[in-house]
């Protein structure tokens, strides 16, 4: 006689089967239909870090002008980091689409390019600012599958014509992501690089992932979120030069960012699994713990897909400490902060004088802790003390500053200035205006505008002209 538990087993296993086989369009031989031409997000393999400056003139002394690199970016108190794990659609169809104010289809597993059905729309984004007005949308993390596989599904990533019932984000479904700020890591390779657990091969499916990314949108991936606290991953990964930051469940690194002098390169950084729906309330109170000490450690929190009910702690976090709020906290992704950092303790800042100007240039070194086709944030706030006040002081850019935004702090005689270095934000500026123009609706005005502000002013006016 069969026990009633190896009955469940079995049952649960042939509709696990259901399922999955649901979501195959088997009508089609879907391996012969052509991959689409996707945007291709690649770093910047070649930058003119000379002309990436500020220029301030003034009367003042220049001498007495000093700038560094604010012990966090924006100059925010604590930074938190959220990290989706295992490709669910939810990370778009739910968390992109509640943190950027995009309307909510009651179909669950919604990718680009669907049509709407019936849903709802959030009442605000959810996000911080720069310090100066600019706001900041919350990114979202990928851990991602580039080349796994199952013997129904031959390229989760790579399913080229998902319907409703397709539970997983392909590739064109990361893009928006990656365009609001997110990033991608290195989780699972394909088993068969895997099944051994011998770390070359490991370091093999690394290698493999890494040209599939490359491939389909021009991206190489520099972090590794180790799944299920796999150490075969970590010890593959620390021997592995592209991978230069581990994030896992089980790491042993925390990292104080105040005070933090040295890079992150190779950190085993720890992170906290929040799953559980009935304990959102103390989720809250371990972020809040953490902002409330006098020096924060950089949180990072995980899980495997996100409802509504988990997004209410994004939501109670941006309206507690993002702009809704204190307005104090820097959330980012790993490669963001680990990018920040990397600056700080590798690119000295330079100062110049001529005349009655003052010039401060990032003195650059590209290497393998980040190569500059690696580099996805060159954004970074500078602290700039010695002016009395702002009178008769004016900043000019260099042309490789894409976009700025700056506040004199009368109450400690600071000077506060963000820089945006990236190419990228031109380009998603154009893209997102071109989308606005093909099909205009208040959600995609939305989106070119939420970019065009980010632009410096000199920038703005024609992408402004062209959507108003």
């Amino acid at each position: 006689m069969i026990s009633i538990e190896k009955m469940f087993c079995i049952g649960l296993r042939l509709s696990l089967f259901i399922f999955i086989t649901s979501c195959v369009d088997r009508d089609r031989d879907l391996s012969e239909a052509p991959e689409e031409d996707l945007p291709k997000l690649s770093g910047t393999s070649s930058f003119n870090w000379q002309d990436a400056y500020v220029a301030i003139s003034t009367d003042q002394p220049l001498n007495l002008l000093s700038a560094d690199y604010a012990p966090l970016k924006y100059d925010k108190h604590m930074v938190l980091s959220y990290t989706i794990d295992d490709v669910p659609i939810t990370a778009y169809s739910r968390a992109f689409a509640i943190i950027n104010k995009h309307f909510v289809d009651d179909i669950q597993n919604f990718h680009v390019g669907f049509n709407h059905s019936t849903g709802t729309m959030p009442e605000k984004t959810l996000g911080y600012t720069d310090g100066c007005d600019t706001e900041i949308r919350f990114p979202i993390g990928l851990a991602i599958w580039p080349t796994n596989s199952n013997s129904l599904i031959s390229d989760y990533m790579g399913y080229k014509s998902p319907g409703t019932a397709y539970p997983y984000l392909v590739w064109k479904d990361i893009i928006p992501i990656i365009d609001f700020g997110g990033d991608i890591y290195f989780h699972d390779v394909n088993i068969r690089f895997s099944k051994d657990a011998n770390l070359d091969s490991i370091r093999a499916g690394f290698d493999y992932d890494q040209v599939r990314t490359t491939e389909r949108i021009g991206r190489k991936i520099k972090t590794l979120v180790v799944p299920n606290g796999d150490k075969k991953y970590y010890q593959a990964a620390s021997a592995y030069n592209p991978i230069t930051i581990i994030s896992d469940q089980g790491g042993t690194d925390l990292i104080y960012p105040i005070n933090l002098t040295s890079d992150l390169y190779k950190k085993y950084i720890t992170r906290l699994y929040f799953s559980d729906d009935n304990k959102m309330a103390n989720y809250f109170t371990q972020v809040q713990d953490n902002y409330e000490s006098d020096n924060p450690f950089w949180f990072q929190f995980f899980n495997h897909g996100v409802n509504s009910i988990f997004m209410q702690l994004l939501r109670k976090i941006n309206d507690t400490y993002g702009k809704d709020g204190t307005d104090d906290i820097w959330f980012a992704t790993i490669d963001e902060v680990y990018e920040y950092y990397h600056f700080k303790a590798n690119y000295p800042i330079q100062k110049t004088i001529e005349g009655n100007k003052a010039t401060f240039r990032i003195e650059a070194a590209p290497d393998y802790k980040l190569p500059e086709e690696c580099t996805y944030h060159r954004d970074f706030t500078l602290l700039v003390t010695g002016l009395e006040s702002m009178s008769g002081v004016t900043l000019t850019f260099g042309p490789n500053v894409y976009g700025y935004s700056y506040k004199y702090r009368p109450e400690d005689k600071t000077l506060m200035i963000n820089l945006n270095c990236n190419p990228s934000l031109l380009e998603r500026a154009q893209r997102y205006t071109d989308i606005y123009k093909d099909s205009p609706s208040d959600e995609s005005k939305a989106d070119a505008l939420y970019f065009i502000n980010q632009l410096s002013p000199e920038r703005r006016t024609s992408f402004l002209n062209s959507i108003n």
